[in-house]
């Protein structure tokens, strides 16, 4: 590709007035754990809870990430190869460029979760098609995977902003204050902000403010 230099000509890479700048949105897109602090919190909340020894935790990070790009790319083939294996709209089936140039016309066409979890359950039910599963089967499957990543991560969050909002009421003595000390209490409060920033704006959308900043969106 680097010597043939093949023209690009989709929505991505055409100048225009809603394409965003590249800066900050390269790094953030590429390593949003580690600049949002997330994965600090994750290491430090929870990975020192669950390793024997220091030196484990060398392989488990690098192993997660490995991991972590391993499904990145796995997700680049659905909404992008995945894609072009069968795009249903207005009627008409799309394949190929087609299907991508159609799904992918502009920023604005593909800005927003809709959309890219859209390119998502269908490039990968495309993919699990040409397996022999039926594509109902193959999106039935993913809509659990999303929903089961969904899940874990908001485990994950909870217990980690329930731990963070415990340091804050943690005298010079080391022990947290009552009554944050009960973790059921902490927690409430936790899941409690969660619900105000949801509800912040109207059809449940408030946390989709802060979302764009880990460069999902």
């Amino acid at each position: 590709m680097i010597r043939s230099a093949p023209a690009i000509n989709d929505a991505a890479f055409a100048a225009g007035s809603d394409v965003p700048d590249i800066m900050p949105i390269l790094f953030i897109t590429i390593a949003c754990g580690a600049i949002s602090g997330f994965h600090s919190l994750a290491s430090s909340g929870t990975t020192v809870k669950q390793v024997d020894r220091e030196k484990d935790t060398l392989f488990i990070g690098y192993g997660g990430m490995l991991w972590e790009s391993f499904l990145a790319v796995l997700v680049i083939m659905a909404v992008a190869g995945g894609l072009g294996l069968g795009l249903e709209k207005d009627g008409q089936i799309f394949t190929g460029a087609d299907a991508f140039k159609h799904h992918y016309s502009s920023w604005a066409a593909f800005s927003g979760i809709d959309n890219k979890l859209e390119a998502f359950v269908i490039g990968a039910s495309n993919l699990f098609r040409s397996f022999g599963i039926p594509p109902l089967v193959g999106k039935s499957m993913i809509a659990v995977f999303i929903v089961s990543f969904a899940n874990t991560t908001l485990d994950s969050a909870a217990r980690i902003q329930r731990l963070s909002l415990q340091e804050i009421f943690r005298n010079k003595q080391g022990t947290i204050k009552k009554p944050m000390n009960n973790r059921y209490v902490a927690t409430f409060f936790v899941v409690l902000a969660a619900m105000v920033m949801t509800f912040l704006k109207s059809g449940a959308t408030g946390a989709l403010i802060l979302w764009p900043l880990f460069g999902s969106l």
